[in-house]
């Protein structure tokens, strides 16, 4: 029979519901924004990664940075769910009237 004071084995992440919890996630993902030459914003657990595109030479950059989040993700164990991946494109058009 299991007790609440049993010991598992943690094969990665950070344990829920802890006190420690939040501090030892921020100390987990904080080399994160040196995988990546874009911009990337984190609070919590949410990570937005952005950059202007202005020529084919950004977007592969771009490419590259999210693969290299990928690559950090799979090393640690702490997968990004996709569910919640999003893509939002922003246009700023000149008007001439």
């Amino acid at each position: 029979m299991r007790t609440k004071n049993d010991w598992s084995i943690v094969r990665s992440g950070v344990p829920q519901g802890t006190v420690v919890g939040p501090s030892s996630f921020v100390t987990f993902v904080n080399d994160l924004p040196e995988e990546v030459s874009s911009m990337i914003d984190m609070f919590a657990d949410d990570t937005k990664l952005y950059k202007r595109i202005s020529k084919n030479a950004d977007r592969q950059q771009l490419q590259s940075d999210i693969d290299n989040l990928v690559t950090w993700s799979t090393k640690w164990k702490l997968l990004f769910n996709l569910d919640k991946c999003k893509v939002m494109t922003l246009l700023m058009y000149l008007i001439i009237p």
